[in-house]
């Protein structure tokens, strides 16, 4: 009687609207390759920028300059209902791309990422009559705007973010198959600012609004402060603090970043980081799987191919906190671990 119980909440889960709580890719706010090695972008000067904080792209040389990314992703992430189970070891590749323009004091980009959850799952589980289990969840965003060069040591950025997200769920009970999906379609607004007072020292800002969802809810908005110091000439440190700002339903998530970055070679750099990430009160909702804390650490690089071309490179773990809790008199937690290697390429067209 029991898993007759526990079978009917777990289905109840999966054909709610909570239905990106079967997983996924959880990128935390990392949407680059180079956040692999470099968790604390937001300092960053590049085309990966665009993605952190766009008011630092007035800071570049002048011209064109063009990202590509990519990074696979190895995950094994399991919820638990006493003895039922849902589980999902789903490799993902996760892609990314901007296009910047620098013309003297003004500067022009365009970005694609994804950001939250993310991924085209195949959802093993031991539930009766319950087969052939499919899920996706994707947030993906292009960010888009401008960034204008105040002063040789300040720039603001200003622009917009437009979201598409897709949550669904399907399979087939016995001889009746379900589905359930959800979409929405969305702007908001982005700003940044970078201020570099010294050669050695950069402070960095940006602020992303909230987006209402068309099948409720918001995707979180976005505090993210930085610096970084250039310790000698071939060393750099890197802080960064993120404040991810839940819908109404959640307390906010915090992130806190660390890397070190150093000059191997003339053509070579290499960076170390870790970032930690507090989902807070948010952790007693087991059940959504989407707010457990974690630990980030990992490796990547940059190797310049040509004067204009760079292979950036990462490999990293993501480390989730297990947690469980009672439910109606049962039992239910979950566990996560993601493994991560991605490859990019920068070009100054």
């Amino acid at each position: 009687m029991k898993n007759i119980k526990n079978i009917i909440i777990l289905c109840g889960v999966l054909l709610s609207k909570n239905i990106y709580a079967v997983g996924g890719v959880e990128l935390l706010t990392n949407v680059s390759v180079g956040s692999i090695g470099n968790p604390a972008m937001q300092t960053s000067i590049s085309a990966e920028s665009v993605f952190y904080n766009p008011a630092a792209i007035s800071f570049l040389d002048n011209g064109e300059y063009l990202y590509l990314g990519a990074y696979g992703v190895d995950i094994d992430y399991k919820m638990r209902l006493d003895n039922i189970y849902l589980r999902t070891t789903s490799s993902q590749i996760i892609p990314s791309f901007s296009y910047v323009i620098k013309n003297n004091r003004q500067s022009y980009y365009l970005g694609f990422g994804m950001s939250g959850q993310g991924g085209k799952l195949k959802i093993d589980n031991n539930i009766p009559f319950l087969e052939n289990t499919k899920a996706t969840i994707a947030h993906g965003g292009i960010n888009f705007g401008t960034s204008y060069l105040v002063n040789e040591k300040l720039s603001i950025s200003i622009g917009g973010k437009g979201n598409y997200s897709k949550v669904e769920f399907k399979g087939d009970i016995g001889n009746q198959h379900i589905k359930n999906t959800e979409e929405s379609k969305s702007i908001t607004f982005e700003t940044g600012i970078f201020y570099q007072p010294t050669e050695k020292l950069n402070f960095s800002g940006k602020y992303l609004h909230k987006t209402k969802q068309d099948y409720g809810g918001e995707l979180a908005g976005l505090i993210s402060l930085g610096t970084s110091y250039k310790i000698t000439e071939r060393d750099q440190l890197n802080l960064g603090y993120n404040i991810i700002l839940e819908e109404n339903d959640y307390s906010n998530s915090y992130e806190y970043a660390i890397s070190l970055k150093r000059q191997v070679t003339p053509k070579l750099n290499i960076s170390l980081g870790y970032m930690y990430s507090d989902r807070g009160h948010n952790n007693d909702d087991v059940y959504t799987f989407t707010e457990l804390s974690s630990h980030q650490v990992g490796v990547g690089g940059e190797y310049s191919i040509k004067e204009n071309i760079l292979l950036g490179f990462g490999v990293g773990v993501i480390d989730y906190k297990s947690k469980s809790t009672n439910l109606f008199n049962s039992d239910i937690g979950s566990t996560r671990s993601e493994k991560i290697l991605g490859l990019s390429l920068k070009v100054q067209l």
